[in-house]
């Protein structure tokens, strides 16, 4: 894993899914439309909007039902540079959201830091998973661009204070961090200007804080701090690390409602990419089965180098085992391969229970997931998983938890939609039937005013 990251070959055809796990895609171009590196494909149309899909080099496109080709011609034709003035909006341009894995647009949270009152921004380069390093290696070869990056959206943000969370085993030297090329907040008002030192920060000797989790400042430099983070897993997921870090519990809450805004590292990246290059997001850093590549956004992953076993999109414990047709999205972390595992029956250790991070009992929810009890996982808080994997890890015997949990919280979903859809078709025919008793009363009444008012003039006497 420390090997400097490859570059795959460009594959016979890039795909792109119109249909994906957060909503669809509305295609841009047609069958035969030939395209440049960096046009617009298709745009996201969810909530939230999630923007714009480009297209990772120049070729031909081909339309599918529920998947978009293109077909490399060789040639790299590029679109135009992105010149939108506004970070907000050169990042919107550039089709970035949340490398993480959650896939938020990132220029929605960058609006929503600046209108709030942010004062501290994370960079989150803590890999959230055991087997993948491609934000290590991101950060291991790219330090100065992540630096640049981190200006960028801190003098957007105006935030106060910023940290770098690291893993406990990340290799990158905190020298090239803290000696890369930072703008740093000068005075009080997080508002205020921001200018560069006059000289060039010191080298430092310890520039990473120990075992006790506690963070570093660069020197006559306030604001910024890079913190090593140890223990267990998963030290790398939003609610854990800001626990950890800044010894905020999130709960229901978002971080900006803390004040507290966090970007992956790989989303500083492309933010800097995209700032001070106008280049549009087309490629990532990827995790293939051990090494760390280049891959662009499209690439089919049964054109990977692999090897034998069952292939998994994402780490070996979140991850999904991968379908026909699946390729690298922007949110694809890393591609993996599983071994065969045994499975035996549940020995009621209670290891999953110890190794989850929000303290659930995984074998009992597991157990009135397969008897059909739903009521029962709502009692022990199933709706609280973050689907880490921990118990899948832990379990002795083999149990598939986390699958069984993420159909367990997909039935519960589908239990509510229909909840609501009846409740709402109730209504509809409650709100039917008490206007159509109004009419009837009404016409009834209305028939009794011109009996009335015949009676009166058969009978005037």
């Amino acid at each position: 894993m420390d090997a400097a990251v490859k570059r795959f070959p460009m594959p016979s055809v890039l795909r792109y899914p119109l249909l994906t796990r957060g909503g669809r895609y509305e295609p841009r171009v047609a069958t035969g439309t030939r395209v440049r590196k960096g046009d617009v494909l298709a745009i996201g149309r969810w909530s939230p909007p999630v923007g714009y899909l480009h297209a990772a080099t120049s070729g031909v496109v081909e339309m599918e039902a529920t998947a978009m080709l293109l077909h490399p011609d060789g040639r790299e034709d590029a679109a135009p540079p992105l010149s939108a003035k506004d970070l907000v909006e050169r990042v919107r341009d550039a089709g970035i959201v949340g490398l993480g894995g959650a896939g938020y647009p990132t220029w929605l949270k960058l609006r929503q830091a600046r209108n709030g009152d942010v004062r501290t921004l994370v960079v989150n380069a803590v890999e959230c998973e055991p087997g993948v390093s491609a934000d290590a290696a991101l950060l291991r070869e790219h330090a100065e661009e992540v630096s640049s990056g981190i200006e960028a959206l801190a003098n957007y943000i105006g935030n106060s204070r910023t940290i770098i969370a690291v893993g406990e085993g990340m290799d990158v030297p905190p020298d090239r961090l803290l000696s890369a090329p930072f703008v740093f907040l000068r005075g009080t008002d997080p508002r205020a200007p921001r200018a560069r030192p006059n000289s060039p920060p010191m080298e430092q000797s310890s520039p990473v804080a120990g075992d006790s989790g506690g963070g570093f400042s660069m020197d006559g430099i306030p604001g910024v701090e890079v913190v090593r983070l140890t223990g267990p897993y998963p030290s790398g997921s939003e609610r854990s690390l800001l626990a950890r870090v800044l010894d905020v519990d999130l709960g229901k809450r978002i971080p900006t409602d803390v004040g507290v805004v966090v970007f992956n590292v790989a989303t500083v990246f492309a933010v800097h990419r995209a700032w001070h290059c106008g280049e549009r997001l087309v490629e990532r850093v990827v995790t293939v089965d051990e090494e760390n590549a280049w891959l662009r956004i499209g690439h089919p992953v049964e054109e990977l180098p692999l090897s034998e076993g069952q292939v998994v999109v994402g780490g070996p414990v979140t991850g999904w085992i991968a379908s026909e047709g699946e390729a690298v999205t922007k949110t694809t972390r890393a591609v993996t391969v599983n071994r065969p595992r045994a499975v035996s029956p549940c020995i009621r250790c209670g290891w999953c229970a110890r190794a989850c991070p929000e303290g659930l009992l995984p074998q009992e929810l597991f157990r009135h997931i397969n008897a059909g009890h739903r009521s029962e996982t709502r009692g022990l808080r199933l709706a609280d998983c973050v689907e880490c994997g921990a118990c899948d890890m832990a379990c002795p015997s083999g149990l598939p938890l986390l699958a069984t949990f993420r159909y367990g919280k997909s039935e519960r979903r589908e239990q509510e939609r229909r909840a609501r859809n009846a409740a709402l078709a109730k209504a509809r025919f409650t709100a039917r039937a008490a206007r159509l008793e109004q009419q009837r009363v009404e016409q009834q009444k209305e028939r009794e005013a011109r009996m009335a008012s015949r009676r009166k003039w058969m009978y005037p006497g």
